[in-house]
């Protein structure tokens, strides 16, 4: 929700135009994530100030800003150092193999199956992108030659 309202006041016969803008995302800061098609990617994120117990896994909501498709799946915590950040191994073909390529919007939360338990912590952008071109690498040539009509 959004809120914008535009406060005039006066002083010293000077009008002074202030401009409020109201955000309530609940204080998350959004964040990007670059995902290529053929990768294993290492997703690191901070989380600690948001997230509540350390014996939950996380569920990935992926939602595709054109199709509103949506990919979503849980991850363990891989970090060494899960105080300071989590990171998260995704192999990208596994969940995005036939998805659109592009822009999406992610939502990660804290997650438990018995009893249920979904608390969002994390809400930003991610593209999706195709695997890179191959080029066909020059390898040289043969040393030998063959000369006609000498």
């Amino acid at each position: 929700m959004s809120t914008n309202k535009i406060k005039e006041k006066k002083r010293n016969n000077i009008i002074v135009v202030v401009w409020d803008v109201f955000v309530c995302l609940n204080l998350y800061l959004l964040s990007m994530i670059l995902l290529t098609k053929g990768s294993v990617a290492d997703i690191a994120i901070h989380l600690d100030e948001l997230k509540s117990s350390n014996d939950y896994t996380y569920r990935f909501e992926f939602t595709n800003d054109m199709t509103n498709d949506v990919v979503a799946f849980n991850v363990n915590n891989v970090s060494q150092y899960p105080k300071r950040y989590l990171e998260f191994t995704v192999t990208v073909n596994t969940y995005f193999l036939n998805a659109l390529e592009g822009f999406w919007t992610y939502r990660i939360y804290e997650y438990r199956q018995e009893p249920l338990v979904k608390n969002m912590l994390k809400l930003g952008k991610m593209k999706l992108v195709g695997q890179p071109f191959d080029f066909t690498a020059y390898d040289g040539q043969d040393e030998e030659f063959i000369t006609y009509n000498e």
